[in-house]
């Protein structure tokens, strides 16, 4: 259980729900160690964890039997351990509505990763929590998935859309977004992160989106990695600044990503004239904007304006943008280093 000891938050990671921000209250506590210690984790002579983050592998139910390994990983290969299944150990989501159907596993070590094996192709939505990362993958046809620790997932199946979302704390992200996401179609896709972003390979890399979150920028870009009429089967995804991602491929063969193939647009929430800064004249837009589409108007700005304009994601302009990037201009005047999250989740 993580506790913030200035407001009393709790969470407990693993657990769909259980934190203080969903409603979640504690119905349950105590000092008796043998309850406290029911999984085996604890080294029975106190109440300290052997290790200080334990791994949760959380699935949506399978129907195929599979597998379950603690694998070592080799820069792009892997093999599985000895006694691989060795410190792996299922149990229950007590705040999950239908737990029976969930499938949750405490992955020991925090240097390997983990193998699943089904025994026949199935749709998969599973994640993986790590101390500093939270990897997600959903695969419409998966017959084996990879996590690693170091910030890499692998799968292989039958041709299908994919999606793998990484989400990282505070400095452990490659860039300056603390979420990536990537969707598409393939037959197997593999994805982790490396210096200044994440590589990216599949058999297929057509039309495939990708979308990124900091405090202050949401940038998104769909591309094909296709360059002068050559197909290639890995980029690398990467920061031009905050509010624009870049794909790049190695079309000399050297081993370096050197070829920009896509960018997104480059779009900061809040700075709505797009000068830089985010300012009262910002909120004003938001508010002319909102107060024209009242009056059953145009807004008066263009896509990528009302993309800025909309800070609350939304959808819409409305009053509550407007109120947000006037909060932000006015921390920004009294040197309060606002950010969207804390102004949008106070």
């Amino acid at each position: 259980m993580y506790i913030n000891t200035s407001n009393g938050s709790w969470e407990i990671p693993g657990y769909e729900s259980a934190n203080t921000d969903d409603g979640a209250v504690l119905g349950f506590s105590t000092k008796d160690l043998n309850i406290i210690n029911y999984h085996g984790y604890l080294n029975g002579t106190g109440l300290s964890s052997v290790q200080e983050y334990i791994p949760v592998l959380s699935s949506k139910a399978i129907e195929a039997n599979y597998s379950l390994r603690r694998i070592l990983l080799n820069e792009d290969s892997w093999k599985i351990v000895t006694g691989g299944d060795d410190g792996i150990r299922m149990f229950s989501s007590f705040t999950s509505v239908n737990p029976s159907h969930d499938i949750k596993y405490a992955v020991s070590g925090n240097t390997e990763g983990c193998n699943m094996k089904l025994t026949q192709s199935e749709k998969i939505d599973m994640s993986m929590r790590y101390q500093n990362d939270r990897i997600r993958a959903a695969f419409g046809s998966a017959k084996e998935i990879v996590f690693d620790p170091s910030g890499y997932v692998e799968i292989f199946g039958n041709k299908s859309k994919y999606t793998l979302d990484f989400i990282s704390n505070d400095g452990f992200a490659p860039t300056c977004w603390y979420q990536m996401t990537v969707s598409g179609e393939a037959g197997s896709v593999r994805m982790y992160k490396t210096d200044g972003g994440y590589i990216l390979s599949a058999d297929s890399l057509d039309n495939v989106s990708v979308s990124a979150k900091s405090d202050n920028a949401n940038p998104a870009v769909t591309f094909s990695a296709e360059y002068e009429g050559v197909s290639y089967q890995k980029v690398f995804i990467y920061e031009i600044d905050e509010a624009t991602i870049g794909i790049k491929v190695d079309t000399d063969k050297d081993g370096t990503f050197e070829t920009t193939i896509a960018q997104s647009s480059g779009v900061v929430l809040g700075d709505v004239d797009g000068n830089g800064a985010i300012e009262l004249d910002d909120a004003q837009l938001a508010l002319a904007a909102y107060t024209n589409q009242l009056a059953h108007k145009p807004s008066g700005l263009n896509t990528t304006q009302e993309q800025a304009a909309d800070v609350t994601g939304d959808g819409d302009v409305t009053v509550d943008d407007a109120q947000a990037i006037l909060q932000y201009y006015t921390e920004t005047l009294a040197h309060k280093n606002p950010t969207w999250d804390k102004i949008l989740h106070p």
